[in-house]
């Protein structure tokens, strides 16, 4: 009887489970659904956007041409202090990125020629270490 009871909860849970696996298999459905005409509508969104606000439109007024101006003669500014800064580094002393990568590089093949020395000297000194009988 407790083996005919268990048997019974067992396929009742099981029953349930399929019923919310399908509810959840639905709601998934949806949600993709859902998802598309956002992606869609965004999309729709953008494209009336950009027909509003047309670029060479933008581009011809006044208040923008300034704006392109200052830009550009800020961004050369920028490239010429950079400049400055970097020739100042190197004047004092201070290594560039590839200085350094070129540095570490040859600091590896150093440490590996030592340890290839060493390696072999050890067996030579415990050969010369061992007493002689």
């Amino acid at each position: 009887m407790v083996s005919e009871a268990a048997g019974q909860v067992a396929s009742f849970v099981k029953v349930q489970l399929e019923h919310a696996q399908k509810q959840i298999e639905q709601l998934e459905a949806e949600a993709q659904k859902a998802l598309q005409t956002l992606v869609s509508r965004g999309r729709e969104s953008g494209r009336e956007v950009l027909q509003r606000l047309n670029v060479n439109e933008l581009r011809e007024k006044p208040a923008v041409k300034e704006l392109e101006k200052k830009a550009t003669w800020v961004g050369g500014e920028v490239r010429q202090r950079l400049t400055v800064l970097q020739s100042r580094m190197v004047k004092v002393g201070v290594a560039s990125q590839s200085q350094v990568e070129a540095i570490n590089r040859e600091l590896d093949r150093l440490t590996q020629k030592i340890d290839s020395i060493i390696s072999t000297k050890k067996p030579e000194q415990q050969q010369q270490e061992t007493p002689k009988a």
